[in-house]
């Protein structure tokens, strides 16, 4: 397009896997051509999707085969996109401070951690936003009343509403836990899974949104099929139900065990509803933890992911709140 147009930009901003080789091709078939006077910014929205292919798709990119070296294609015997691109970008971003920490380190580098860290004086972490307007519990189209900091009456009106629609009993005294996301190990959702027998002998209710791996969707289901007194899931993805989690919940539980920024925590605070993390990637750069003794924070923060964790900080959370 750039060639078409016959405009070179300042800068070329290339993301994940799909789009990584634009800085590769900037120094190589580009080279001594107009486009090669580009700088190149590379940004990694979750490194654990690196764009790997055995070594013969090489041929796809139209490079020769002097590429596939260590220092650029080759990465423990296959293809790895992302490597090349790491190597041939300018700058290196991804999408919080401490995630990009955390790839650096063997924990969350995935293979890439050395490549990472040899390119940290070039690497930044950006923290994600939100759109305000979008998420805004002042003019949200899917919730049954509108409130805002100064004025919480809408959100008891928005809770009642939706465990009517939600098919939980309708209780404005027992506090909502709700979570949302991709049903894949990334989320910890498997751990919650093995603490939900004993979560749910509290006085408490919580609702779930999500798809992914098919067993966590039929345990789930299941779940809510069996205790369906305190516990509902909505398997698929909805945007209301999104909007409806964030703004009639309580508590929002996101119990990952890596996020490279996460938003669910950032919606949920946007609406009033505190956020229990566990402490990895942008949910440290974005939930601060409750201190009992001065009263400050934003959410429920907690370490190590175990069953027995998740149930401490959200039995932490629930004496709180009453």
């Amino acid at each position: 397009l750039c060639k078409v147009l016959g405009w070179i930009p300042d800068v070329i901003h290339a993301n994940d896997w799909q789009t990584a080789l634009v800085p590769v091709y900037v120094n190589t078939v580009e080279w001594a051509k107009p486009l090669h006077g580009c700088a190149t910014v590379y940004t990694i929205h979750n490194l654990a999707y690196q764009g790997n292919w055995e070594r013969g798709a090489l041929y796809i990119t139209g490079l020769g085969w002097n590429h596939y070296n260590p220092h650029e294609f080759e990465h423990f015997g296959d293809m790895n996109l992302m490597k090349a691109a790491i190597r041939h970008a300018t700058m290196l971003t991804t999408v919080s401070p401490t995630y990009a920490r955390e790839i650096q380190t063997p924990a969350c580098g995935f293979g890439l951690d050395g490549e990472l860290a040899a390119r940290a004086h070039d690497l930044r972490g950006l923290l994600n936003g939100i759109d305000n307007a979008v998420w805004n519990p002042q003019g949200d189209p899917y919730l049954a009343a509108k409130f805002d900091a100064d004025h919480l009456a809408g959100k008891i009106t928005s809770k009642l509403a939706f465990q009517k629609e939600i098919g939980l009993p309708q209780r404005a005294d027992v506090p909502l836990f709700g979570v949302v996301g991709r049903l894949t190990p990334q989320k910890g959702f498997d751990v919650l899974a093995h603490a939900l027998d004993v979560i749910l002998n509290w006085n408490l209710q919580m609702v779930l949104l999500g798809a992914g791996d098919s067993d966590a969707e039929h345990f789930f289901a299941q779940m809510s099929a069996r205790r369906g007194d305190k516990f509902r899931a909505h398997i698929g993805f909805s945007e209301k139900v999104a909007h409806l989690i964030s703004g009639a919940s309580d508590f929002l539980i996101m119990p990952s065990r890596f996020e490279p920024c996460g938003l669910s925590q950032m919606y949920s605070q946007r609406y009033g509803t505190l956020p229990i993390v566990r402490a990895t990637g942008g949910l440290v750069d974005t939930v601060q933890n409750y201190d009992e003794r001065s009263g400050t924070g934003t959410g429920f923060v907690f370490q190590d992911l175990y069953p027995s964790s998740i149930a401490n900080t959200l039995g932490w959370a629930l004496s709180t709140y009453f």
